[in-house]
């Protein structure tokens, strides 16, 4: 960079600086080495901002002896090098990446004895230099995540973590913390002033942005501390997204909130009967963590000693062993993330401001089918059950529907003044039973396997909210001359096509199958192992126990592959309107899938039989046979038997609106 300001002329020969102050040449007052032509901008080297000395891009070669001891590790070249140049000391270097400076650098490259011998030679204000980005060297230590030159660094100098940097316009706290650097942010966020993250009504603040991250990353401790503090920082936007904690509460994932949902079944069993949070373990928890913020972030627990302290450790280590201790863990992130949920919930409700942020937010958390968000929110704020958007006038119900959250939209059944919202239309008159209708992108119904499943999950939506629907409404017309039902086939006639294609293929390739076994299984019953006695026609292995499982087997495999056809042939001669997706195409496939998985594991099994009928006593030939029989079996297991179970919960489970497990409000 070409500077403009005044410079001074100093010639470097054998370590004897010459400054020469009257030669006309000197009146750009440069910096000049003989050996390296080193250029520095002094204006830019005033100690009244924090971007120190300039090298000029014409020498760029000038610091990259410096820069490559650093990263050898090599202190005594780093040293010999800014003996002979003090000021390379504080320049910012074009040859390292951001222009930072020797700090920087051996920041960057890890070297911690390096950067704390520079620590103590540079002064207090010339720790704060900031590269092209803004960041200190106290942002460049957060992004390595070494603590122990953070901790040397805010020793000399406790104001860097009150410089926010250029590129994020983020405190070294909150940058840690976005990295995943947790332990490094909990001590940063020990030695950050409270005045610095605290709300500002209509402002940005760095403790709305420590407060997206903390969530981000589930260090829930210090979301909670934060909330404790400065409510206000609920609805109070980010310095990089411009994005506020209750709407990144709303757009989390769902599986936060359903941590025990995965676990095996015993697990599972403990995690939700055995393990219970309550709010004195909350408050031992956030009192816990504020006794190790006060001790600069180290874990701290209050000693004990004697017997009783014997025997904690006894049971901790126990539960550590058996797992109960990741459970318990588990379970207090959950019940802290709704106590999170529920404070910041509380907190926005202030003005109009905050009520648009907050319905922003329930309309995002519906989309993603955020359960949880919307439950404490509306609990919190009961008043957005009849609150409506101004673009569309739809309230959190109708959203409900359009994106078939059916959990969001049992919180319906437990209002007392339900009707009035059952009555309510949009702006372009469309009733409740004209969402049910309604198909658009990124629904709950995109997560269901297969087109037909999915039309048959359209029809159990409409047919559900058609039954609660006042009769008044029902057949009324929208703005666009459509009713509710002539809303539904217009919108559902390429699933239902999709459907109609799914459902007709899947049948055609499994009555394939099914009436190659019934051929085979014909013939073998006239083909029998061992043939017949020619004199009376009888088998010859008539009195044989495993002939008869042979003749029973075959026979199952024939009548079932049978039943599995006709089952087929009656879904290929449908007329598959809307509501054969209900119960009448489900059921036939249902019925056809395990006639066919029957059919064919009875197959196998006949073939076993008659493998050990014709080859009695040769095992070391049978027992791979068999084994290999079993292929066939596990295969279409793997391929079709979760569609079959899929199909029959969808079909016979009960139905979609969960109206007794749903809470109260």
């Amino acid at each position: 960079m070409e500077s403009k300001g005044k410079y001074k002329l100093i010639q470097i020969e054998d370590d004897n600086s010459i400054i020469d102050e009257g030669d006309p040449s000197s009146s750009n007052n440069s910096i000049q080495t003989e050996d390296d032509n080193l250029i520095i901008d002094e204006e830019n080297s005033s100690s009244s901002d924090n971007t120190g000395p300039e090298i000029r891009e014409d020498d760029y070669n000038f610091g990259r002896p410096l820069i490559e001891a650093v990263w050898r590790g090599d202190w005594n070249a780093t040293s010999d090098f800014l003996q002979l140049h003090p000021h390379a000391l504080i320049a910012r270097m074009p040859i390292f990446h951001g222009h930072g400076t020797v700090l920087h650098a051996a920041v960057d490259a890890g070297k911690e004895h390096i950067a704390m011998e520079l620590v103590k030679i540079i002064s207090e204000h010339d720790l704060a230099m900031q590269d092209y980005d803004g960041f200190t060297a106290l942002h460049r230590t957060t992004i390595i995540g070494n603590q122990n030159i953070a901790e040397c660094l805010i020793a000399k100098n406790n104001r860097l973590v009150s410089i926010a940097d250029d590129k994020y316009h983020d405190l070294p706290v909150s940058l840690a913390m976005a990295l995943g650097q947790k332990e490094l942010a909990r001590y940063l966020y020990s030695q950050t002033p409270l005045e610095d993250l605290k709300a500002e009504e209509g402002c940005h603040t760095h403790g709305a942005s420590l407060l997206n991250f903390c969530i981000y990353q589930g260090d829930l401790d210090m979301a909670l501390d934060l909330m404790e503090r400065y409510p206000l920082l609920a609805s109070t936007s980010d310095n990089r997204s411009n994005t506020c904690p209750l709407e990144v509460l709303a757009n989390i994932s769902t599986e936060t909130f359903e941590i025990g949902k995965g676990m095996v079944f015993w697990k599972k069993w403990i995690y939700n009967h055995c393990i219970h949070i309550s709010s004195l373990d909350l408050d031992r928890a956030a009192n816990q963590f504020r006794l190790n913020i006060q001790n600069h972030g180290q874990e701290n627990t209050i000693g004990s000693v004697g017997a009783d302290h014997l025997w904690r450790q006894l049971v901790s280590s126990l539960s550590n062993l058996l797992g109960f201790k990741r459970l318990y863990e588990m379970k207090l992130v959950q019940a802290q993330f709704q106590r999170l949920l529920t404070r910041t919930c509380q907190a926005s409700q202030r003005n109009q401001y905050d009520l648009d942020i907050i319905l922003q937010a329930v309309y995002g958390a519906i989309k993603r089918g955020n359960f949880e968000f919307v439950y404490h929110t509306v609990k919190a704020n009961p008043y957005l059950f009849w609150t409506f958007d101004t673009a569309k006038k739809r309230t959190i119900f109708h959203w409900a529907i359009l994106h078939r959250q059916h959990r969001i939209f049992s919180l319906l059944y437990n209002l007392k003044m339900k009707n009035s919202i059952l009555n309510m239309v949009d702006k372009s008159a469309n009733t409740i039973l004209h969402m049910a209708g309604m198909v658009i992108e990124n629904t709950a119904i995109d997560s269901i396997r297969g087109a037909a499943l999915q039309m048959q999950r359209e029809v159990q939506w409409f047919k559900e909210v058609e039954r609660i629907c006042p009769l008044t409404r029902k057949d009324i017309s929208n703005k666009d001359g459509l009713t509710a039902k002539q809303l539904f086939t217009k919108d559902h006639r390429e699933m239902r096509k999709e459907g109609e294609n799914w459902m007709k293929g899947t049948s055609t390739s499994c009555t394939v199958v099914s009436a190659l076994i019934i051929t085979i299984m014909f013939a073998a019953a006239f083909t029998i192992p061992g043939g017949n006695n020619q004199d009376t026609g009888l088998p010859i292995l008539v009195h044989n126990k495993l002939f008869k499982l042979f003749i029973v087997t075959d026979s199952l495999s024939l009548f079932s592959s049978s039943t599995s056809v006709l089952m087929f042939l009656g879904i290929l001669t449908s007329r598959y309107a809307e509501e054969d997706f209900l119960i009448s195409l489900p059921r036939k496939m249902i019925i056809g899938l395990f006639a066919l998985f029957f059919s064919i594991a009875t197959m196998m099994i006949a073939f076993s039989t008659a493998i050990l009928l014709m080859l009695s006593g040769k095992y070391w030939i049978v027992i791979p046979i068999i084994g290999l029989a079993g292929i066939p079996v596990i295969l279409f297991v793997l391929m079709q038997f979760r569609l079959l179970i899929d199909m029959f919960n969808s079909t016979y489970r009960p139905g979609i609106f969960d109206r007794k497990k749903t809470p109260s409000i």
